[in-house]
Formats: C-alpha cells, structure tokens, sequence
C-alpha cells in the first residue's frame, strides 16, 4: 500500500472523527487537532520517507516541526496540547531509527498496514488505537471525500488558502440583498411595483428582468434577517465547493427556476399578487450543497446529511403552516438547485504534500 493513501485514510479518519486540520506547511506533515475542556489533543501525520534517519539535520528538522506545532498552541494561550505522532513507512526500520525516545510516537507500517508501538511509547492515546486498527483493516482506494479538508488555525478560526477559497460571491450577494431591502425602505410601492414577480407581467407582458429583480426586495426585516442568515450559513460552503462561477451560475438559475415554479401556481390558481424575496434561489442553494454532501459520504467537516435534511423539513414545514409565504418558489428552488448541483459539482482531486 503506498504511503501517500494511508495518509489519506489517516486524514479521512480525523475528519470523520471530528478533528480539524491545522494550517501548517511542513514538507511530509500535517496536523489535525480537538480541543477540550483543559487541553487539546493533536495528531500529527509524518511521511517517514521525507526524512532519513541518518540525516541527523533531518532528523532534527522533523523534532523541530513537532515542537513548532506545540509552541503555535502555546503562544496562543490554548490549554495544554497533547500531541501525537504517526509516522507513516512502509520501512519500520526507518520508523523506529526517527521516533527514537519519543514517548508519543506511533509508526503506521503501510507494507503490513498494521500500527507498530515503539517500547518506549505509550500504549494508547485517548482509545485512538483501536479505532485506527478498525479503520485501516476496511478495504477502500483513496480518499472518501471529494473535498479536501478546510484548513484551521489553532483558535479554530478557518483559513482562507488564496481569493479562490474565499466566497466572495456569497457575500458579494448578501450586500446586494441589504442594498436592495435599503431600496425597498426608500422607495417603497413604487419599487415593489417596478420589481416583484408577477405572471401576467413577466409572461403577459414581456417583463422577464422581474424574475431576477424579484431575488433582491424582501417585505420587511424579519423576512430579510431570515433569508440572510440562511444564505449566509449555506452560501459560503457551497461556493467553496463549486466555486465562483459555479456557484454564481446556480444562484441565479437557481432562483429563476424557483421563479418558473411559482408562476406556474399563482396562474393555476389565479393569483395576481407578486411575489419577492431571495428564498427560491437560497433553497437552491441547500438542494446544491445537499448533493455536495452526498457525494461526500454524508459529511463536511461538521455538516452532515441529517442535519441539512432536518433545516429543509424545518424551513418547508414552517413555510406551510404560515401565510404569505411562496412555498411554490422554495419547492422550485430546492429541486432546481439539487438539480443543478449534480451537473455543476464534479469531483476535485485531493492531493497530500507529501506525494507531491
């Protein structure tokens, strides 16, 4: 087995075991931590191959990497780090020449795929040993993520890895949104009758600009509050799943076909009130980021399938049981965007440093 996938079977299991990756570029490193009431526990993954044991500079260099992931957590007040490493060799040889006296040392040998503890090391480590035997015996090929895993610092705070990462189409939307409620305050009926989403208007009389103008007027702040924080928690993860484009494209599709839906039924049932708000295009959104979630196992960093399905039962069951709400544009947005993702999100290869 090669050692670059037993390093990804060691990240997909931190990941599933709820730990978060550090920020920390180190050649053949990296780290995943929790943290607890009184400490926090870190687990750093080391290709043995990067260093050799006879290489004493080496070999100081990768005692030197250690000491600088526990001085981070020092230096930023944390509770005391307890820190663990796996060593990852096909060559136990090498292993145990580079743990030395290291009592916090484990080696992952990858020819065996079994755990070698060293004699002067301990014998469990928070009840992680038998989990990680458990995990390695399951046959698999690469990565179960399409996702890499989002890197953290060690308040916990996400790092950003370059613009490309940051969604800055997100929250570019978001500002348009409170621009456009700022519109509704100042203009008032003039504005909602320039820019709402009526049938007899955009198919009657041609006024197709109303079913994107219509995604940016809310009726008043709690309907405004309510759609941002809900843009807000699923927009940044599903554009950083699909990028800018992506994600720009599902938006907007998203919302108009939201919009399709809604005029279908308000001219089934004869309606001639308008419609406004950004919902549709949101609930696109989740039904995208809901398909993300699936092509991953069920699982993003703390996200899961149950808990999105549950925010989706919620938000329609709370759309049916009150008035005024488009719940024809909710529907339209949920399946469009489930839709929409599956053509959109395609798989991103996840690479380790160290088989770079």
């Amino acid at each position: 087995m090669k050692t670059e996938e037993v390093i990804l079977w060691l990240e997909d299991f931190f990941r599933e075991s709820g730990y978060r990756k550090l920020h920390f570029d180190a050649p053949g490193m990296t780290a995943f931590f929790q943290s607890e009431p009184g400490c926090v526990t870190v687990f750093v993954i080391a290709d043995a191959l990067v260093t050799d044991p006879a290489d004493t500079e080496g070999e100081a260099n990768y005692q030197k990497q250690v000491e600088k992931i526990r001085w981070r957590f020092t230096d930023a007040h944390q509770p005391q780090a307890h820190i663990m490493t796996l060593l990852v060799t096909p060559d136990q040889d090498r292993g145990l020449a580079l743990a030395k006296e290291d009592g916090f040392c484990w080696i992952l040998d990858t020819s065996q795929q079994t755990i070698v503890i060293p004699e002067q090391s301990v014998e469990d480590f928070y009840g992680i040993k038998e989990q990680l035997a458990a995990y390695m015996s399951i046959p698999r090929s690469g990565s179960r993520y399409m996702e890499p895993p989002l890197e953290y610092n060690v308040d916990g705070k996400l790092c950003y890895q370059g613009v490309l990462q940051r969604p800055i189409v997100n929250h570019a939307l978001l500002v348009l949104n409170l621009i456009g409620y700022v519109l509704c305050i100042l203009f008032a009926e003039p504005l909602y009758d320039w820019g709402d989403l009526r049938y007899s208007l955009v198919i009657g009389q041609g006024q197709w600009y109303r079913m994107l103008t219509c995604m940016f007027l809310h009726a008043d702040p709690a309907h405004l509050t309510g759609n941002m924080l809900m843009l807000l928690l699923m927009g940044d993860m599903t554009e950083r799943a699909l990028g800018h484009i992506k994600y720009t494209i599902l938006y907007f599709a998203g919302g108009i076909l939201a919009g399709a839906l809604s005029m279908y039924v308000a001219f089934l049932k004869g309606s001639l009130l308008g419609s406004v708000g950004a919902s549709g295009a949101i609930f696109a959104v989740v039904g995208a980021f809901l398909w993300v979630l699936l092509r991953n196992h069920g699982k993003i960093e703390q996200v899961t399938t149950k808990k999105i399905l549950f925010l989706i039962a919620y938000s329609l069951y709370f759309g049916f049981t009150s008035t005024g709400v488009d719940n024809a544009a909710h529907i339209g947005g949920l399946v469009g965007g489930f839709l929409l993702g599956i053509c959109l999100y395609r798989k991103k290869r996840i690479q380790n440093k160290q088989g770079e």
